[in-house]
């Protein structure tokens, strides 16, 4: 279950590095002012601040498969609004607002959903190791958001680049909610077994 974990984990963390790492620059495509772009910057790493209170709150209060399912649906609306924002021939600069914050708010729930997650599933004996390896998959996601985005890029063009690098990170979102939907099943299993 815990690779099952890691490869959830990289789906929306290299939907969060994409949006940091390109958020100035798309916001200014989509339309957005340069102050409001410049804004949207510090705002989209307040809500990746604030997912972390809010996901830790939600943990305690509803468990594991709860926050894990709302980091995931999260990312894809997040996404989805980022990729209709640059739908060829229209901007739509609220929808990227949005998928921005959305996205953000993804990104942030991850370190809180792994802490979680290690010392739930694993106990606190190896929780350090556990939760450095489950931390590591920000290397891959690091890796893969480049790929993602240069790729898409050069596909889209000039003109439809930010709409083929969002459809991407639609796409990889997608594939977190499946990762998600085995993780859930394989949680219930092992609670089942547990009890």
């Amino acid at each position: 279950m815990f690779w099952i974990y890691v490869i959830w984990e990289i789906c929306p963390l290299c939907a969060g590095l994409i949006i940091i790492g390109d958020a100035k620059q798309a916001a200014l495509a989509v339309g957005l002012e340069v102050g409001l772009a410049t804004l949207l910057v510090g705002l989209v790493s307040t809500t990746n601040g604030l997912a972390r209170i809010v996901i830790g709150v939600v943990y305690d209060r509803f468990g594991l498969s709860v926050v894990v399912a709302l980091s995931s649906l999260a990312a894809f609306v997040g996404a989805l609004a980022l990729a209709f924002s640059f739908v060829p021939g229209m901007r739509m600069p609220i929808l990227f607002v949005i998928g921005a914050f959305l996205v953000g708010f993804s990104y942030g729930c991850i370190p809180v959903i792994s802490s979680a997650f290690t010392l739930g599933q694993y106990g606190p004996g190896r929780y350090p190791e556990n939760l450095a390896l489950a931390n590591f998959a920000m290397t891959p996601a690091a890796i893969l958001s480049s790929l993602v985005a240069a790729s898409a890029r050069e596909v889209g063009g000039a003109v439809n680049g930010d709409f083929a690098v969002y459809v991407v990170v639609s796409v990889v979102t997608l594939v977190a909610l499946v990762v998600f939907a085995v993780f859930a099943r394989q949680l219930r299993r092992k609670e089942a077994k547990e009890q």
